[in-house]
């Protein structure tokens, strides 16, 4: 059971990583340009909030793969981080789903049902 929480906060806080560092882009854009923008995007909290994200994710994820095969947790990881990116960055960011994307999200679904029915 451990190994199922491991992974799903492993996933989360990996989608969440990119999230805020999408996040961290949007801000810069409306920064000045030169040498003050690499300064002031590094003091950016969505930036280093998204670079702890990372590091807990991957402490999370490789707990997660002691006790998962690598064929397992790491479809998981992705394709479940892809929907939640997917997911928040059109109810958030209003990013565009087109019929091809929204396809392809339910055949990533279908596959990992498949994938976590055989863990």
């Amino acid at each position: 059971m451990i190994q199922w929480i491991a992974l799903t906060f492993g996933i989360v806080l990996n989608a969440a990583a990119n999230i805020l560092l999408k996040m961290a882009a949007r801000h810069a854009q409306e920064m000045d340009s030169g040498a003050h923008l690499l300064v002031k995007l590094f003091l950016n909290p969505y930036l280093f909030t998204g670079i702890l994200s990372f590091g807990l994710a991957l402490g999370a994820y490789s707990y997660s793969l002691t006790r998962f095969p690598l064929s397992v947790g790491y479809p998981l990881m992705t394709s479940l981080g892809l929907i939640i990116v997917s997911l928040f960055s059109y109810f958030v960011f209003a990013e565009q789903f087109s019929a091809g994307k929204i396809a392809g999200t339910v055949l990533i679904i279908l596959g990992v049902l498949l994938v976590a029915r055989s863990a």
